[in-house]
This record gives structure tokens, C-alpha cells and sequence, in this order.
């Protein structure tokens, strides 16, 4: 059993169902956090008598949770396989992703753009939403409010995140930029395709 159900609104109206019925025989609990600025969900094995957790972030795009969410269930399919792996975004990963991507891809879950944003990454899943920028891109087309990305703003620039916080952009790290948060004065890597509101 799993406590799916009980969040079921956060997810697409025409997943839904299709959601219950494939989940149905795998026992997680769901967890819906406050956006993270360092991952959109998680998952964490069973530990002694507690039950796999599944994580997903607050999100007004329906479509980034339901993502995030296949993601997580393909890691708690994976584990139930072959328990720990040492790539955890791996072939056996990738195969199970893709195969949950799909079979919402064919049931007519994603509208365009997205439809073909998402067929494009069942071909070769990320480990992360963001690191594919077609599909991060057609994603944004369903937010409700595009704003800027981390990437547009130039380095120095004041910002603020959706938790309130404020931030000064510093050098870019592959994906990740350096930021100092102001408030405590400590830095964190944000990446650098976070939506963010430039401070003046």
C-alpha cells in the first residue's frame, strides 16, 4: 500500500488514474516538500520497518511533478530488483524511467510541446530534469509565471528564489553556479537553470 491517493491533485487530471493503477502494487510513502533549490525529489531505500520514501518538491507545474515522481518510482522499482546500486542513474535506471515515461508518452499524458520534449528524453533519461534543456525548456512552457533563469542574469547580480531568500550570483561551476546566500553569508551551487527574480 502506498499513500499515493492522498495527493493525487498534484499530479495531471489525465495521469491520475493511470498513476493509481501503476502504482498500486508498490507499498512508498509520499512526501510533497517545500521547493528544494538542490533537487526535485528524492528517494530513499526502506530502513528496518519503515517504508521507502518518495519525495517531490511543491511545484504549479503539474507536469514537473509527475516527472519527478516517475523518476523516484523508477529508482524504488530498481531497488526492489536488484536492491543498491553502485550507478544509481545507470542502465537499469534509465530502462526503468523510460518505460514509465512511455507508457504515460502513449496514454496521451503530455500536451505539446511537451509530448515530444519527453519522447526525446525516454531515448537517453537524465539523471536530472535539469541537464536535459529541451525538456526543461518545454516544461516552462507550463509554468504559470516564466520567469528569468539563473543562466540570464550576469555574474554579481542580486536575485531572489521562490523560498524569499536573496542571493549574489557568483562564477559559474559546469552546471552550477557559486552563490552567496545574504542573509548568512554562506555559499551554496544553485543550478544555473533555476528560475529566479533579479533584484535591481
Amino acid at each position: 500500500m502506498n499513500n499515493l491517493t492522498q495527493h493525487i491533485n498534484i499530479f495531471p487530471e489525465n495521469s491520475r488514474d493511470l498513476l493509481i493503477n501503476i502504482s498500486r502494487d508498490y507499498q512508498f510513502r509520499l512526501l510533497v516538500k517545500n521547493e528544494r533549490i538542490s533537487k526535485l525529489g528524492d528517494y530513499r531505500a526502506p530502513g528496518g520497518d519503515s517504508l521507502p520514501m518518495i519525495s517531490v518538491n511543491k511545484d504549479k507545474n503539474s507536469f514537473r511533478i509527475l516527472i519527478t515522481f516517475l523518476h523516484e518510482l523508477a529508482h524504488h522499482i530498481v531497488w526492489l530488483e536488484a536492491g543498491r546500486l553502485k550507478n544509481p542513474h545507470g542502465a537499469k535506471w534509465k530502462k526503468r524511467f523510460s518505460q514509465l515515461l512511455d507508457i504515460f508518452l502513449q496514454s496521451g499524458a503530455f500536451p505539446e510541446p511537451l509530448h515530444n520534449a519527453v519522447a526525446r528524453h525516454i531515448l537517453n533519461p537524465k539523471a536530472s530534469t535539469h541537464a536535459d534543456t529541451g525538456l526543461l525548456a518545454a516544461l516552462r512552457f507550463f509554468d504559470e509565471n516564466n520567469q528569468t533563469l539563473l543562466s540570464e542574469i550576469p555574474e554579481n547580480q542580486l536575485f531572489k528564489l521562490s523560498n524569499g531568500r536573496i542571493y549574489r550570483k557568483g562564477k559559474l561551476r559546469r552546471t552550477r553556479v557559486l552563490c552567496l546566500e545574504m542573509g548568512s553569508r554562506r555559499k551554496y551551487l544553485i543550478h544555473s537553470l533555476t528560475e529566479v527574480t533579479a533584484i535591481e
